[in-house]
């Protein structure tokens, strides 16, 4: 057994919400109305993925003084068991509200997508609000409506490869394209990192093309690449330390390769190396504006850069000063102008997780950062990775203070006072 689904509705028999718990013994549904009849059925899968039988189904009533409905078993969920189900109160799912400690301060509703004792290593979220993940290294799976897909959307099935890193197409509401960082071990014991272009179609990641193959990648290291306007590939290649074999050519240098794997004609000598001079990035995003953003660290602090992209050529390196971000991820609105729920056009909104796994955003202006806070997430979360949606929406992949499951959070902007 390596997990279990939840099923929910407000039928008997009719299922309209899946989720998938893992192995947590307990679930919790937030999106009850009061004095409505809500069913549930729980059903076990196996490595395949595959549910088996659901249990015998449960109902119950929400009520104004229940708050969300909890769902709780102490024993594994087999075909023929049945499954104990307590109403009793719990806020781990409820929305909350946070704000930012900043001089626009500007709020959020948080809401709790998914919970799971799984990791997870790399988030993307579509125009159309789907949110894609990399779990566990081995598969990726969807977020639809706010509500985790019953099935997977592509599962690799090779040991020695694992999943790292993930973004989707600048047009994706056209090209359902999805590249997908592939790490394969070779037989020596090396890394190679190879980007991996999918098609996705109702859910499926399918037709694998790979674009650029076998760069070599320093055991451990993450998948670190983005797309710009014109569906161009960047990859951050981190440092292996003392490494200086050809085949770590590429370590602390960013790439920039076509859609299709080959080398724009604006590079310079036919090389696919775009800037050097990285030895640890930690993320990097396209802002929308021809602009790369990038953090990282060196020896003795971390640093946030922006990379001009223009037609006669690259502006290197635009230091915008140093941040508090020596690890994790960083997410930028693509879209220019006004940060959300402002008036005043402030810049682009910039949000980077720091070594102490905050979650902060910084308004950033040609000249630099303007102005910067840190969100707290709710219950002493820490912040884990991060992406940005439609709407201005955020979403923060977040681990409790002590040990626990991960949650994946949405954060939608209020409108400012």
């Amino acid at each position: 057994m390596s997990g279990y689904v939840v099923y929910v509705g407000s039928e008997p028999g009719v299922y309209t919400g899946q989720y998938d718990v893992g192995k947590a013994t307990s679930f919790v549904y937030a999106e009850a109305v009061d004095n409505q009849s809500y069913y549930f059925s729980v059903a076990a899968y196996s490595a395949d993925l595959v549910p088996g039988p659901r249990s015998p189904e449960v109902s119950t009533v929400e009520t104004p003084s229940m708050g969300p409905m909890s769902m709780t078993h102490s024993e594994p969920v087999r075909a023929a068991a049945s499954t104990a189900v307590a109403a009793t109160r719990s806020d781990s799912f409820a929305p909350a509200q946070i704000c930012a400690d900043m001089a626009t301060h500007q709020c959020y509703t948080v809401r709790t997508l998914l919970q799971t004792p799984r990791p997870i290593t790399g988030l993307a979220a579509a125009s159309d609000d789907r949110l894609f993940f990399i779990d566990s290294g081995q598969q990726i799976r969807v977020i639809v409506e706010g509500q985790l897909a019953a099935f997977p959307a592509l599962t690799i099935s090779d040991a020695a490869v694992r999943f790292s890193g993930i973004a989707l197409d600048s047009a994706f509401t056209t090209t359902h394209f999805v590249y997908v960082g592939e790490v394969e071990v070779a037989r020596d014991g090396s890394h190679e990192l190879s980007v991996v272009r999918y098609r996705e179609l109702q859910g499926v990641l399918g037709e694998r093309a790979v674009i650029i193959p076998a760069l070599a990648f320093p055991s451990g290291a993450e998948g670190i690449f983005t797309t710009d306007s014109a569906g161009r590939i960047y990859v951050a290649m981190p440092s292996a330390g003392d490494a200086r074999s050809t085949r770590a050519a590429y370590n602390g240098f960013i790439l920039r390769f076509n859609p299709d794997g080959t080398v724009p004609s604006q590079n310079s000598n036919a090389s696919p190396i775009l800037a050097r001079g990285f030895n640890q990035p930690s993320a990097f995003v396209w802002n929308g504006e021809g602009q790369l953003l990038v953090t990282g660290l060196d020896r003795t602090s971390s640093w946030l850069s922006r990379l001009d992209i223009g037609a006669s050529g690259v502006q290197w390196p635009r230091a915008l000063g140093a941040v508090s971000v020596t690890t994790g991820s960083a997410a930028a609105r693509l879209a220019s102008g006004a940060a959300s729920g402002e008036t005043v056009s402030l810049g682009n909104a910039l949000f980077l997780i720091d070594g102490s796994n905050r979650l902060n955003r910084i308004l950033t202006t040609p000249d630099g950062p303007a102005d910067a806070g840190v969100i707290a997430l709710p219950d002493s979360k820490r912040a884990i990775a991060a992406a940005t949606g439609a709407r201005s929406k955020t979403y923060v992949v977040a681990s409790p203070a002590i040990e626990g499951n991960l949650s994946i959070l949405e954060l939608t902007p209020l409108p400012l006072p």
